[in-house]
This record gives structure tokens, sequence and C-alpha cells, in this order.
């Protein structure tokens, strides 16, 4: 395990000497973070590396360290509160390399955990059990930073290794399990394997910036992406648009609903006077028959009077005769009665009978004048041209005949239109029902396409604005870089980068196997060094 982490740390240090220029001096910061088993931050120690020109006195570097010490000699910085400063002139003939420690949040959560045979455990208790093992990892951050997790296995100790999202690769006895966490979203991995007297070796995890080498092509896509956010947005508008324009269709659909109810009811009240009307009309054309019927009595009945008129002035001579007859039979009556005064009894039968006839006579008198009244009537009447009123009278039957059969005709004509009326009424009736159920049908429509225009908006935020997100990440310009871990206003570094490592799950040793290392230590021995415990 220390030649791995050993090679990883010359290796980080050596491609850190690389730059692209010397216009100014730069920094490397390289931090070192001790972990526990379950990723929690125990110590943190960066190492510093400045190279390169500078016309400035001092290079500075910003931070709050606990401590610094120079890692090569015969040089000091001098510390002013939060600045670290350097001279610049011991850059013309090698790097400055130093070391800090700090203490603060990592920008990456990392959280480790172990299971054996389905149950979670502790690390010290994992140590030396055999079972079913299991570990998973899950890695947060808001920063472009990728990070490499390397967790080595033994396979004399480990077999049916199973590692979803991993890559895997085998040197000697020990299967190596890669899990990378981009900086898109948060990661949670997860490895299994059978265990047989568990020990584990330190779990290294690196970060670093993520900048992709076909950025261009991101690029394009990306301008891609931001052309389909465009139509998304005129997509969900028009969405809306018709949103609104189906909610006032529904509106419009109830205010027709509303004046075809109001027409119907119309039509119903048109419906019932129309009844009256027919019933009236007919009421009426059957007076007009009885009226056409009558005026062919009244024709017969006046042909009838001037008969009768000229029957009456007829006869008028023959009663006159016979009231002077009746005059002159009283006369010779009255010369008997007198004449036979020595019959008293025949006398009074003979005066009874003058009696009866002089009634009759008054009567007949009283007649007489009732004629000359009728016949002064008559004179009056005569004065009337009866032939033309006769005409005149012909004529109107024919003329109430043929009004009788035209309003014969309107009565069937009114019947027909008012048939066609409760047509058009059930029509409407029918119309009403239908139009009835449109505004509920066309609120259902408004509500789909509401629910639609959200599901536009989802799509757009959280499908479009997630790839944008995503490319954004990936897509990292140069300001936007992680600079320093630890102080933001290093602008002037070149890279950052974190290596972290948690220790070994071991059986304990006894004191026999222990060894004891020298105390000469080399540059790189002390870089180690820094993820001893002391």
């Amino acid at each position: 395990m220390r030649r791995i982490l050993s090679i990883t740390i010359a290796l980080s240090l050596i491609l850190s000497t690389f730059s692209i220029g010397f216009a100014e001096a730069l920094k490397d910061e390289t931090v070192y973070v001790s972990l526990d088993h379950g990723g929690d931050v125990e110590d943190i120690k960066v190492v510093n590396r400045i190279h390169g020109k500078s016309d400035k006195k001092y290079y500075v570097d910003y931070g709050d360290y606990d401590y610094v010490k120079p890692l090569i000699d015969g040089i000091d910085p001098i510390i002013e509160e939060d600045r670290v400063k350097w001279p610049t002139k011991d850059l013309e003939d090698r790097d400055i390399y130093y070391e800090g420690a700090v203490d603060k949040e990592l920008p990456i959560d990392i959280d480790i955990e172990y299971f054996l045979d389905g149950k979670e455990i502790s690390p010290d208790e994992l140590a030396g059990k055999s079972g079913h093992f299991k570990m998973n990892i899950s890695i947060e951050s808001d920063t472009n930073l990728s990070t490499q997790i390397q967790i080595p296995l033994d396979v004399d100790i480990f077999s049916d290794i199973r590692a979803d999202n991993g890559t895997i690769s085998v040197v000697g006895k020990t299967m190596t399990v890669v899990f990378t966490h981009m900086p898109i979203f948060d990661s949670k991995f997860s490895l299994e394997a059978k265990g047989k007297d568990i020990e584990l070796d330190s779990i290294m995890i690196t970060s670093t910036n993520s900048k992709l080498p076909f950025s261009d092509e991101l690029e394009e896509f990306s301008s891609e992406i931001d052309k389909l956010a465009e139509a998304f947005d005129a997509l969900e508008d028009g969405s809306n648009q018709l949103n609104k324009g189906t909610l006032q269709l529904r509106d419009g659909l109830k205010e027709l609903d509303g004046g075809i109810g109001n027409i119907h009811t119309g039509f119903n009240r048109i419906g019932e006077r129309t009844d009256q009307i027919s019933t009236g009309f007919n009421q009426f054309n059957a007076g007009f028959k009885e009226l056409k019927d009558g005026m062919d009595e009244l024709v017969d009945g006046v042909e009838d009077l001037n008969s009768r008129f000229e029957d009456i002035f007829g006869s008028r001579d023959d009663l006159e005769e016979g009231i002077s007859q009746l005059e002159e039979l009283l006369r010779e009556l009255a010369e008997a009665r007198d004449q036979l005064g020595e019959y008293p009894e025949i006398q009074e039968i003979i005066g009874n009978m003058l009696e009866d006839i002089d009634f009759d006579k008054e009567q007949l008198k009283r007649i007489e004048r009732m004629v000359g009244e009728l016949e002064r009537l008559y004179g009056q009447i005569s004065k009337i041209d009866f032939e033309e009123v006769y005409s005149e009278l012909q004529s109107l039957p024919a003329n109430i005949d043929r009004m009788y059969h035209g309003h014969t005709q309107l009565t069937s004509g009114l019947d027909s239109l008012f048939g066609g009326l409760n047509s058009i009424g059930g029509g409407i009736s029918e119309l009403r029902s239908n139009t009835r159920l449109l505004p509920d049908r066309v609120g259902q429509l408004a509500h789909g396409q509401k629910q639609l225009t959200h599901g536009i908006a989802r799509l757009k935020d959280e499908g479009v604005g997630g790839i944008e997100d995503f490319l954004d990440k990936f897509m990292v310009e140069d300001e936007d870089e992680y600079k320093s871990f630890v102080d933001d206003r290093n602008e002037n570094t070149s890279t950052c980068q974190f290596i972290m490592k948690t220790p070994a799950i071991e059986m304990k040793e006894t004191d026999d196997e222990m060894v004891t290392e020298e105390d000469g230590r080399s540059l790189l021995q002390r870089i180690l060094d820094l993820f001893r415990r002391k």
C-alpha cells in the first residue's frame, strides 16, 4: 500500500512541475487529508509549490495556517497574519516547497459504511471477521471537482468481488476497484465480496478540477441545448396562450349556454302563446262559418219579408171592405133591436151581439191602424232599392265564404307555422342539452392543457435544465476552476488537488511483528509522513 501511495504522490509532484509559461510566479496546492474509516476528516496538511518568475519582490500566499514549515533548507517566509510572503529572488535557482496546516471544511463530503452479512458493522469489529462484505461510499460536492476512489483488495482475502459502476484492475495479488465521481450530481457507490479473515488496506481518494479534452464539442452541443431551451420557452408560452384561449372558450360557451337557455325559455313561452292563438283562430274560424250560414239565412229572410209586406198590403182593401160590411151589419142589428121592443129577451141577445161586434170592430180598426203604420213603414222601406240591397246581399255570402276559406287557409298556415316553431323549440332544446356539456368538457381540456404546460415547464427545467447544468459542470471556464482550498484570494494558483486516505483495517500485530523506522528522511518521505499518525 505504501508503494502505491508513494507512486501517486510522486506523480502528482512531478506532473505539477510543468506549467504553461513563466510570465508570473504560480502556486501548486496539494491538500493531504487523513480520514477516519467513515470518511470524516481527522487532519489536513497542505503542501505548496511556488514556481516560475516574477518581477515582484514577494510572492504572497493567503491563508489562515496553523503553522508554516519550509520543506527545503535555507529559506524562511515572512508571515503577516493571514499572509505568507516568499522572496521571489529564491525562485531563480529552485522551486519553493512548504507545508502548512489548516482547519476548515472540505468542499467534498464523504461517507463510508461497512456491512457484514447484511448488517452494518464498525470498522474495528470488522477486522478478522469472515462473511459477505459490503461497502457503501457516497460523495457530495457543489464544486467542479472530479473525484476518484481507489479501493485495494487482497485476492487471498476477498473473492466474488462485484462493483457496480466501478472499474477493476489486478496487479499481482491486489485487485484495485476504482470509482469515479464526476461533478454532475451526487454519487453513491457500492462494493460487495466474500471475505475471509477480513483486512482492508487504506482507501485512496483524489480530487482535481474537471476539464474534458472535448470541450469544443461540448460547447457546440451546449449551444444546441440553449436553442432547445429557447424552443421550450416558446412552446411553454404558446401552451400558456392556448390554455388562456381554452379558458376563454369555456367562458364563452357558458355564456352561449345561458343565451341558448334564454332562447329555449322564450320558445317555450311562444309555444304556450301559439297554442292560445291557434285555439282563438279556430274559434274565430268557427264564428266565421256561423256568420256565413247566418248571412245565407239573412238573404232568404229579407226576400221572405219583402214578399210578406206585399201580401199584407195586398189584403188591406179586403180589410177595409170587411170593416164597412161590419158597420152595416151593426146598423141593421141596431134597427132590428129597436123594432123588437116587445121582445126584451131578443133585444138583450141582440144587444150582446152588438157589444161583441163593436169590440171586433175596434179590433179591426186597431188592425187597420197597424196596417196604416206598416204602410207608412213600407213607404219608408219602399224608398230603399231592394233589388240593389238584395243584389249586394246575394254577393255578401260569397264574399264571406271567400273570407272564410281564406281564414281557414290562414289558420292552417298558422298551425304549420306553430308546428315549425315547436320543431325549432325541440331543436333548441336538444342544442341546449348538447351545449350544456361543452363548458365542462372544455374545462377538462383546459385542465389537461394546464397539466401539459406544467409538463413542458418541468421538462424544460428538469430535463433541458439538467442537461445545461450537466454541461456547465463539465465546461469549466478558467475563472470558474477551483483555485485554492486554503483561501479564495489565491488567484495565481495553477493547480489544486486533494489526496485523501483512510486508515487500514488490520488485525492487531504482536510486539515481535512491529518494526521501527529509521530516523533519516528524504523530501518524499517527509511528504509520506504527513499521513502517518503522530
